[in-house]
């Protein structure tokens, strides 16, 4: 079963954005290629054997909430993603509010997941605040910052799949410190997609560092004082490179994917003691994440970190 044409359908009728035509169409058309996360209610109901129609309320939420996170710091970044389809920054912001309101209104009257879902969605705003208001210059910063930015919304995302879908107490605040950890693990995974990326991300910038970046720029290491000169040359796709392949050669990979696979290991610990009755779709969305980054290590025949 696939909630979510559905879910898109349920915001656009609950949220009125059935009243705005263009909304509604931006939505239609992200749904062509679908976030992974939009899933992860469906699939934590499967793993846990609930009634997956039950969640279809927390999909269309978490759709809208996601979608409303992605507008914004496309808008935080610069990056231009949604002007290039015709919005203008005015609308987009615009475009954000209403959609926290339609993941609302699809949640309706239950209290308890309202609560969670606006938890969130404060959470995360102030996240978003600290991510471009505080300068990153220590470890201690950074996880600060990605654990305001990213946790809460995987948080909800494990946790109102299993609330509306009738998992009991202890079994929805074990998906919610699991989420927490999945947030860390996701942030983790984006920062060295972005910091091996060609053309050089906006997280090279001095007060923005990445894990990799930080780690790099840091830890006392024999290319450390080269990769900071290196930092501020990254027009130069040479230097940009040459700094890329420090982060290997300094170990901040490495520690990136200790750090990836140490949170993998605790959700996993937590997982163990739910009543799981299919874990195929757990592993699924736990390797998602940790494949990729092992997949580095494959591809430059580098023994990962024990």
């Amino acid at each position: 079963m696939n909630l979510i044409p559905n879910a898109i359908e349920l915001l656009i009728q609950t949220g009125f954005l059935r009243d705005w035509p263009a909304a509604a169409r931006l939505l239609e058309e992200l749904s062509v290629k679908p976030s992974a996360h939009w899933r992860i209610p469906e699939t934590l109901d499967k793993a846990l054997g609930l009634d997956r129609r039950a969640v279809l309320p927390a999909t269309a939420a978490l759709i809208a909430a996601h979608t409303s996170i992605v507008i914004v710091d496309d808008l935080l970044d610069g990056d231009g993603r949604f002007e290039a389809k015709g919005w203008r920054p005015g609308d987009l912001a615009n475009l954000a509010q209403a959609l926290t309101a339609a993941g609302q209104a699809a949640i309706g009257g239950k209290d308890s997941a309202l609560a969670l879902f606006n938890q969130m969605l404060l959470q995360t705003a102030h996240g978003q605040y600290l991510d471009t208001a505080l300068s990153v210059e220590n470890e201690a910063d950074y996880w600060r910052v990605a654990r305001a930015k990213s946790s809460p919304f995987f948080e909800a995302a494990f946790g109102l799949g299993a609330l509306l879908g009738g998992a009991e107490s202890g079994g929805v605040q074990a998906l919610r410190h699991t989420g927490r950890l999945y947030g860390e693990m996701i942030q983790i995974h984006d920062d060295l997609k972005d910091a091996l990326a060609i053309p050089a991300t906006p997280d090279w910038q001095p007060g923005r560092a990445s894990l990799p970046v930080l780690f790099a720029c840091t830890v006392a290491h024999p290319w450390r004082e080269k990769f900071q000169r290196l930092r501020q040359d990254l027009a130069n796709p040479g230097a940009l490179r040459e700094a890329q392949a420090i982060l290997l050669r300094c170990g901040a990979v490495s520690y990136c994917l200790q750090q990836l696979l140490e949170r993998e290991a605790l959700a996993r610990q937590v997982l163990e003691r739910l009543n799981l009755t299919d874990r195929a779709p757990v592993d699924e969305l736990l390797g998602r994440v940790t494949r990729p980054v092992k997949a580095i290590f494959d591809h430059l025949a580098i023994a990962p970190p024990a």
